[in-house]
């Protein structure tokens, strides 16, 4: 059997999906989705295996520490790498959950002409090996981990690269 669901966006839809996916027997589950791609060799259409997630300080902290991992099953990547190798490009590597979708993510936002400072996410984490960014796999990382579900992500980059000085969609 294979169930699909939408979780919707972030990290509170995405911990009422898998948690009720899980309290309802899944087997293990697959993200699919978009991201943001760090890396100018990651185009639209890739696949990234994401190995593994940074997470931004204190994101599932009422589950665990800032400290524990937000890794994937190392054996469901390697079955879903050995599926696509030859139909898609893939990159196979760490990704960055973060919790807002602007700010959080390196992105700036004028509001009525006032436009907050934005960090310089973007380089700091990719040259620490990140090269992606998005909202929710880390959350299903670390519930897999918890209730030994095995669990990956396979997102997709969207089209305009956000390290362009353009709006990213």
């Amino acid at each position: 059997k294979v169930s699909v669901c939408s979780t919707g966006i972030g990290v509170g839809s995405t911990e009422i999906c898998v948690s009720e996916l899980l309290e309802n027997g899944a087997k293990q589950i697959v993200r699919c989705g978009g991201c943001g791609a760090w890396r100018d060799d990651i185009e639209p259409g890739d696949i990234i295996l994401n190995t593994g997630m940074a997470r931004t300080t204190g994101l599932m902290t009422t589950y665990v520490p800032d400290t524990y991992p937000a890794v994937a099953d190392s054996l469901l990547v390697s079955r879903i790498a050995k599926h696509l190798s030859g139909s898609k490009k893939i990159h196979i590597g760490l990704g960055l959950t973060a919790e807002t979708y602007y700010i959080g993510q390196g992105r700036g936002i004028s509001i009525k002409g006032k436009a907050l400072p934005v960090p310089n996410m973007i380089e700091e984490w990719s040259s620490l090996g990140i090269m992606n960014c998005e909202m929710e796999t880390a959350v299903l990382y670390i519930l897999a981990s918890l209730y030994q579900i095995p669990a990956a992500a396979a997102p997709s980059p969207a089209p305009i690269p956000p390290t362009r000085d353009i709006p990213y969609p």
